[in-house]
């Protein structure tokens, strides 16, 4: 899905974790069984989210430098780990599906975009939902949206993730818009979605009412 100022991806795997993992183990406390959360501004501290299952950890290190914000996905076995690295500017909000197959990454990149996608441990694919959406959602397509967020609300079940879409646009007249669907994903060797609109509103933009859901 194409947004303003959408950021890049970089996956590495089969890099050796030990030092790493031991480094950043002693600086924060693993938050165990915790499924989601947001990494903040505010990037003083290591911030890690464990798998329901406890194999994996998502961590997220303070930045040496501004602009060298990572999120990084962690084997907890010690031995040789696929580590995830994506790369991004703001904040960003990750949730765990229930069976640990699986984890959404909310990329809140500017004040006028946000980016979801689907992460499976141990692959090195991933799955734009803001693509399968404008694929599948001609009418979402065309609107001509310059404040665009596209978020994933909460997993379903461990292959169907709620997603809304939702924004607006500065033209003559202004639309605020908001799309919620339901959206059946496939697994890593198959990384497919199925989108299903549920709900739909169209309206004049107004300053007095959020673009998207509390």
């Amino acid at each position: 899905m194409t947004f303003p100022n959408a950021r890049t991806v970089l996956l590495h795997s089969g890099l050796l974790l030990i030092g790493l993992a031991s480094v950043l183990y002693s600086q924060t406390d693993l938050q165990i069984g915790r499924l989601e959360g947001t990494v903040l501004p505010d990037f003083r501290r290591t911030h890690t989210f464990m798998s329901p299952d406890k194999r994996w950890i998502l961590i997220a290190p303070p930045p040496s430098k501004p602009d060298q914000k990572r999120m990084l996905l962690v084997r907890r076995s010690g031995q040789k780990s696929d580590i995830l690295i994506r790369r991004y500017e703001r904040s960003i909000r990750v949730e765990w599906a229930p069976d640990s197959s699986a984890f959404f990454l909310n990329d809140e990149s500017g004040s006028n975009v946000t980016d979801a996608s689907i992460y499976w441990p141990g692959h090195t694919n991933s799955l734009e939902l803001g693509d399968a959406i404008l694929v599948q959602d001609t009418e979402a397509k065309a609107i001509p949206a310059d404040h665009a967020y596209l978020q994933a609300r909460r997993w379903i079940d461990s292959s169907t993730v709620l997603v809304e879409y939702c924004g607006h646009n500065s033209g003559v007249p202004a639309q605020r818009f908001d799309f919620l669907y339901r959206i059946a994903i496939g697994g890593p060797d198959h990384p497919f979605a199925t989108v299903r609109r549920i709900s739909r509103t169209l309206e004049p933009s107004s300053t007095s009412f959020p673009d998207c859901l509390p």
